[in-house]
């Protein structure tokens, strides 16, 4: 009974499962394949947890993201389709880098798996030309190659039939991972790389963009005109029917329509920018920018952070949307309508959190302690009267609409009640009735204002 491991993703992923129907009694698909995939199953294939769940000699990975770990590689023979044609290009984004570099023919590659990237020995390469066809074409073509020959491939390979060969890593080239921020246009490309640039970036893939005050624009029609003057490269030089022109290197960019990044309808560039515009050269960011640009990146990758870079920005980053975000990292969660000003410190755990409901407002500098212990003093931890009435641990709990004043400090276990106002300074050691004003050190009831 012939047996494999299918580990997929990208466009081809479907394809490539798809190909081993007709060599294959049973394919054994990794939890973590796309739902394209898994939704293909045949009834006798199944799921399974990790590539070490099944005994089976042959793993095919086609379009998987994950890099092989040693351990991994000294239980199964691993074998990686790549799409460019190796030694060149191995890593992300081959196509793009291919259509950059000029090259006259694509192709995909089958390839052993070893310790480095895309470095394994060669099993089959497939090739095809490149005339200058859209991105969605040439992803078409690969997903045929892919679907026409690796079942045949993984198959013949398996039974000795091909010999793998290894690469030239003299000629080997690398390409590197891309994002939005690489699609920005560099004003001092050459013209023909320029065009390049262009025709690799087409659907499905984001278009060449421009910043315009700080917001990104994808390119809907472009024209490029050979003039070499010294002129003010980066900077719109002129407007008419054809469209906005902006010098460039060695000549003229000509645009007419654009698209504001994830709309759907395009606009004229006429409407955006004047004679004399200054765009940023090379996709850079515009000063005025720097703030949402700043914010986007807090906002998505908070989770990533340090601890300590965590704690920072909870207690002095400017916008009170991402010291929440950060303190939510720090077991302070936050009900909407709810934010801290600067200097807010929490003293939480896991197992003991601060809550906050909503629309709760919290001036500078307060303090919630949630544990408190003398930490590496053990005289002190095995005091009787020290660990039975003074090291505790408890959540603290802020309901809706209280008002907490500048430099409170809240001890472990405190509830403070709805509409609730703590004044400034106090020191709250026992619970805020709700609808009342408690101030002082000890904080004690004032009045209630209900």
């Amino acid at each position: 009974m012939k047996e494999i491991v299918f580990a997929g993703g990208s466009h081809y992923g479907p394809g490539g499962y798809r190909s081993l129907f007709p060599y294959f009694d049973k394919i054994y698909l990794i939890k973590d394949n796309p739902q394209n995939i898994l939704k293909e199953k045949r009834r006798n294939d199944e799921i399974i947890d990790s590539f070490d769940s099944v005994d089976c000699k042959y793993v095919f990975l086609c379009g998987y993201a994950d890099f092989i770990t040693k351990q991994q590689l000294e239980k199964k023979t691993y074998i990686n389709i790549h799409g460019a044609l190796l030694p060149k290009y191995r890593g992300m984004h081959p196509t793009f880098y291919a259509i950059m570099n000029g090259e006259e023919e694509l192709g995909i590659t089958f390839h052993l798996v070893n310790e480095y990237m895309d470095a394994g020995d060669i099993i089959s390469q497939f090739s095809f030309s490149y005339i200058g066809q859209s991105i969605q074409s040439i992803n078409d073509k690969i997903d045929h190659l892919v679907y026409k020959h690796a079942g045949t491939v993984l198959h013949d390979y398996s039974l000795g039939r091909i010999e793998a060969k290894p690469q030239d890593n003299d000629s080997a080239t690398f390409g590197a991972k891309r994002n939005l921020d690489d699609c920005y246009l560099d004003f001092y490309m050459e013209n023909q790389m320029m065009e390049r640039f262009f025709k690799a970036l087409t659907h499905p893939y984001p278009h060449p963009m421009l910043q315009i005050k700080g917001k990104r624009y994808e390119i809907e029609d472009h024209l490029i005109v050979e003039k070499r003057y010294f002129g003010p490269v980066g900077r719109v030089v002129n407007i008419d029917h054809k469209g906005v022109w902006i010098k460039i290197k060695d000549g003229y960019l000509i645009i007419k329509k654009v698209k504001a990044w994830g709309e759907k309808e395009g606009i004229n560039l006429c409407d955006l920018v004047k004679i004399g515009y200054r765009f940023v050269l090379g996709g850079g960011y515009e000063l005025e920018s720097l703030d949402d640009n700043l914010y986007n990146y807090l906002k998505n990758n908070m989770e990533t952070l340090p601890k300590r870079i965590q704690k920072f920005v909870a207690l002095y980053y400017p916008d009170a949307r991402i010291r929440k975000i950060a303190l939510k990292y720090n077991h302070v969660i936050m009900g909407e309508g709810s934010y801290s000003n600067p200097g807010v410190v929490a003293s939480a755990a896991s197992a003991a959190p601060v809550i906050i409901g909503k629309n709760v407002s919290i001036a500078p500098n307060v303090c919630f302690i949630t544990q408190s212990e003398p930490n590496n003093s053990h005289i002190l931890k095995n005091n009787k009267y020290v660990s039975k009435y003074l090291i505790k641990k408890n959540s603290i709990v802020v309901e809706d609409d209280a008002w907490i004043g500048a430099n409170v400090t809240i001890l472990p276990g405190i509830h403070i009640g709805k509409g609730a106002i703590v004044g400034a300074g106090a020191v709250v050691i026992t619970d805020v009735e709700e609808f009342s004003v408690y101030a002082g050190i000890p904080a004690k009831k004032i009045r209630t204002i209900k």
